[in-house]
């Protein structure tokens, strides 16, 4: 079964917009954060091409490069999510409003609240941004021919 363009830009532009939710939560949260936030470069700074990349899929109409572009993209983020910034992390900064990660011990929420709920919303963000990537170079796969003209 295939899936129409107009359902695989759809869901592309899903992603994109918890992938926005998901990158305010992280400076929100500010111990995972970076430039051009804080001052420092970090991976959070370089996460952010993911918003060009994701542009290119929309733009090139090429199935092997969407789908090959969607694996590399969802092998950084869920290696990133994994390694980097676990969901107890993310949990954790709302939850005690303080980070547990040693390169930010201490560090409050921008916030300066403590919020189980705000730190179960950011890890169900998350999830839903892992998941949805996961499946993105299915939807790509799935797709049904499209030739520009």
């Amino acid at each position: 079964m295939t899936m129409s363009h107009n359902k695989v830009f759809a869901y592309t532009l899903a992603l994109l917009v918890i992938g926005v939710l998901h990158h305010t939560d992280h400076v929100l949260r500010y111990d995972h954060s970076g430039w051009p936030f804080k001052p420092d470069i970090t991976a959070f700074t370089f996460s952010l091409l993911v918003y060009p990349t994701i542009l290119s899929l929309l733009l090139i109409n090429s199935k092997a490069y969407r789908v090959s572009v969607s694996v590399a993209i969802a092998v950084v983020l869920l290696g990133a999510h994994t390694f980097l910034e676990t969901p107890l992390d993310q949990f954790n900064t709302w939850a005690r409003n303080h980070s547990d990660s040693p390169h930010a011990l201490g560090q409050p929420n921008l916030l300066d609240i403590q919020s189980p709920a705000l730190g179960a919303l950011s890890v169900i963000l998350s999830m839903l941004l892992n998941i949805g990537v996961l499946l993105l170079p299915f939807v790509y796969l799935r797709e049904e021919k499209f030739d520009a003209k």
